[in-house]
Parts: structure tokens; C-alpha cells; sequence
């Protein structure tokens, strides 16, 4: 009797295990498919300097960016910060997500014709969706 117990016991700690195990999975791709989001907002907004389209460039800005910043103040803005405007490759290397401040920070690398030069994008959620809040070239602010 006492056998069948230990049994049970064992058995019923094992199942506890392999269902923790299933849920840390779970859990480590929810917090995974979290950090992609903005991590592929980030990404988008280069893709669409690289390809010269600055209206769908700042439609991925943040909305008070927006509403401070009609498409030929941004133009003008990005040219201004020269590897923005001119790089050809950009290497997206560190992802730093805050859920609760409904914030994002990528930052990595952009290959420009001069060399590399470090990138520094800050996003915020806003209604499901991740827009550009910041973006940093060599430390300078795009204005």
C-alpha cells in the first residue's frame, strides 16, 4: 500500500514538472514574440528610409511626433541626420522591452558609406501598436 502511494506520489510530482516545464516554455515565447514586435517596428522604419519612403517612415513615428512633425519638417529632419538618410544595412542587435511602460528600446548598428554608425530606437505601445518614439544616430537626436 505504502508502495503504491510513493507511486502516485512520484507520479503526480513528475506530471507537476513536465506541466511547469510547459508553462515556463510557454511563457518564454510570449515574452520572445513581445520583444519582436517592437524589435520589427524598429526594423520597418529603417527598411522604409533605406527605400526613400518617408510617408510610411512617419506614419511609424509616435502620434505626438506626428502631430509636431508634417512629412516636409520630417523629410528635411532625416536628411539632416545624414546616416539616417544615407545608410545602406542596419544590424538590430539589442532589445530591451519594459511591459509595464509599454515601452521598447532597440538599438544596434547602421552601415552607412562612410562606415558603421550606432542607432539607438526608442518605442512606446500605443492601442496594440509599437511606433517610433526616438531615434538616435551617433548620439544625435533626430529632431
Amino acid at each position: 500500500m505504502e508502495s503504491k502511494g510513493l507511486r502516485l506520489l512520484a507520479f503526480g510530482c513528475g506530471a507537476a514538472l513536465v506541466a511547469g516545464a510547459i508553462g515556463l516554455g510557454a511563457c518564454v515565447l510570449l515574452l520572445k514574440s513581445a520583444a519582436d514586435e517592437p524589435a520589427a517596428a524598429a526594423a520597418g522604419l529603417l527598411g522604409d528610409l533605406r527605400a526613400h519612403d518617408n510617408v510610411r517612415a512617419l506614419q511609424r513615428m509616435s502620434r505626438s511626433y506626428q502631430a509636431s512633425h508634417p512629412l516636409p519638417v520630417f523629410q528635411q529632419n532625416v536628411l539632416a541626420l545624414a546616416p539616417l538618410a544615407v545608410h545602406t544595412d542596419a544590424s538590430l542587435t539589442s532589445h530591451s522591452l519594459d511591459p509595464f511602460a509599454h515601452s521598447a528600446t532597440i538599438e544596434g548598428t547602421l552601415t552607412t558609406p562612410s562606415g558603421r554608425v550606432p542607432v539607438r530606437i526608442e518605442l512606446i505601445e500605443d492601442s496594440g501598436f509599437w511606433y517610433v518614439d526616438i531615434v538616435r544616430v551617433a548620439n544625435t537626436p533626430l529632431r
